[in-house]
């Protein structure tokens, strides 16, 4: 019988190796846990609230964060914010674990280097110790 292809590729990820046979093949088999992503498309964005933690499966994603100056309570700022890359993540890579574990907004973006896949995993309300 021949091996799912993302099965035998998550396998060879050291995120995967302390899942059981059994965890990697219903992560496989499970509906909407791989997403592809278009070069540029933004995957995940600072200050929205999310509870996924992303395995980059092939592709790279870049890691962003808004920059914005200090600015008085009551006053505009007349900058535009910049973006100042923090990391560039390649196949294997997890991203998104801060959100997950503290329950807070997005304190970064993650973009699509590349035509990009990813697997991700939903909290709610289950913790899966990992």
């Amino acid at each position: 019988m021949d091996k799912n292809p993302i099965l035998e590729f998550i396998e060879r990820l050291p995120f995967f190796q302390e899942f059981s046979d059994d965890e990697k093949s219903k992560l496989v088999n499970t509906s909407g846990i791989f997403e592809k992503y278009k070069e540029g498309e933004t995957i995940i964005a600072e200050g929205e609230s999310g509870s996924a933690l992303f395995v980059v499966l092939t592709g790279s994603i870049r890691i962003t964060k808004s920059t914005l100056a200090p600015v008085q309570e009551g006053h505009t700022s007349l900058q535009e914010p910049e973006e100042i890359t923090i990391a560039e993540l390649k196949a294997g890579s997890i991203f998104g674990e801060v959100s997950l574990i503290s329950n807070r907004p997005r304190n970064t973006n993650a973009l699509a280097n590349s035509p990009t896949s990813c697997g991700h995993e939903n909290h709610h309300g289950n913790h899966r110790k990992i």
